[in-house]
């Protein structure tokens, strides 16, 4: 069984990673700072990972044929390319851990009053785990068929919050 994901899916769940922590995470930090003036600064970073989500897919457009491993492999060597595959799982892993905790603050503040961090990571790791055992080729696929949905949302959401 093929278990590869495509390199327009992979953007799509790195694109989906970006905007949920965006719209999660930022917002409610930022606005202690910068007031109403917080939406141009989210929308600066977006424009920032954006750019980089893009250099991301040109070099994988480029190099079709070798895997990221691979090129990092043969343009830095093995050692370098291992320190850079650990930052950069620290850094998602990072983002992740935002992510998922301003989730789980919102359901406990808005939703679910009585909801524990607890019970919250255990199902939500539960979800994880079976949609994994499904074959990343599953998450890929839902990925490229929500990014319309996240970006229809998001516009849909500046639209709204631009006149306050």
């Amino acid at each position: 069984m093929n278990e590869k994901i495509s390199g327009n899916q992979l953007c799509a769940i790195i694109f989906i990673l970006i905007t949920s922590n965006k719209l999660l995470v930022l917002p409610s930090i930022l606005y202690d700072c910068t007031a109403n003036d917080t939406i141009f600064y989210v929308l600066g970073m977006f424009i920032f990972d954006l750019f980089c989500l893009l250099i991301c897919a040109y070099v994988n457009k480029k190099w079709k044929n070798q895997t990221f491993l691979e090129r990092c492999d043969k343009v830095f060597g093995a050692n370098i390319t291992k320190i850079l595959c650990f930052v950069i799982f620290a850094y998602f892993a990072f983002k992740t851990f935002l992510t998922f905790k301003e989730t789980q603050n919102f359901l406990s503040t808005t939703i679910y009053v009585d909801l524990s961090a607890f019970t919250f990571i255990v199902l939500f790791v539960m979800v994880a785990v079976y949609i994994s055992s499904r074959g990343m080729r599953n998450v890929g696929r839902v990925a490229e068929v929500f990014t319309p949905v996240v970006i229809i949302g998001i516009l849909v959401s500046f639209l709204l919050a631009f006149p306050q």
